[in-house]
């Protein structure tokens, strides 16, 4: 097989992992697959956070962070497990808001149902967000099961980060669902205590084989990933 170089197998690696969360069209109408269905070799990872979901649902809440290197599917992940039934709050990190005080706040809270978005701005201090959306989430999840997607938390303001952060640990309490992802980079994440963790590695030979033929990739191309 061609050898590509590390450059051309981290550019390829991303290019595959692409395809776990691109919407294919249909020529004729069909429904295009879920973006669970178009995960491979994720099973494991997929049961551990469905499993975390449905305790939500169920009222007893839990956290997960996940971490790994740019590209590997975490971001796919957590789509995968994003539930259509449940009040889900959702915030992505970018990195040219990373000087953006409580930016990641402001993306959970603009979740909200009005009447609660009220109730976040009164709750608490304007210095202490992260309690006030505790204290909301408190209150939601007693009405309704209540979760909450981070996406690249490692480019949230530090504000935002440790709102995340204390969500997470009294997640238990509070009877919600948080999860999580921190992409690995040039330093590893930092301590998030008694919040579970959850290192997402590469594929295995077959399913990585499997998932490159599916986004096109030859088998030379495939085999230098």
């Amino acid at each position: 097989s061609p050898d590509l170089g590390a450059t051309g197998r981290a550019a390829l690696r991303q290019a595959v992992a692409m395809t776990t969360s691109r919407e294919r069209p249909t020529d004729r109408g069909e429904t295009a697959p879920s973006p669970a269905a178009r995960l491979v070799g994720r099973e494991a990872e997929l049961r551990r956070l469905r499993g975390l979901i449905d305790a939500a649902r169920a009222g007893r809440g839990g956290a997960l962070r996940i971490s790994g290197e740019p590209g590997i599917g975490k971001s796919a992940l957590l789509a995968a497990v994003a539930p259509a039934d449940l009040l889900c709050l959702r915030a992505t990190g970018f990195e040219h808001e990373i000087e953006l005080p409580f930016a990641g706040v402001e993306q959970l809270r603009a979740g909200l149902p009005e009447e609660a978005r009220g109730a976040v701005d009164q709750g608490a201090a304007p210095l202490d967000p992260a309690a006030a959306l505790g204290d909301l989430a408190d209150r939601r999840a007693a009405r309704a099961p209540l979760v909450i997607l981070a996406d690249d938390v490692q480019w949230r303001d530090p504000s935002s980060r440790m709102a995340i952060a204390y969500l997470a640990r009294r997640a238990p309490r509070l009877g919600i669902a948080v999860v999580a992802v921190w992409s690995r980079r040039d330093s590893p994440p930092e301590e998030w205590p008694d919040v579970p963790e959850l290192e997402l590695r590469g594929l295995d030979r077959a399913d990585a084989l499997g998932l490159a033929a599916r986004g096109g990739l030859s088998a030379a191309v495939a085999e230098a990933l």
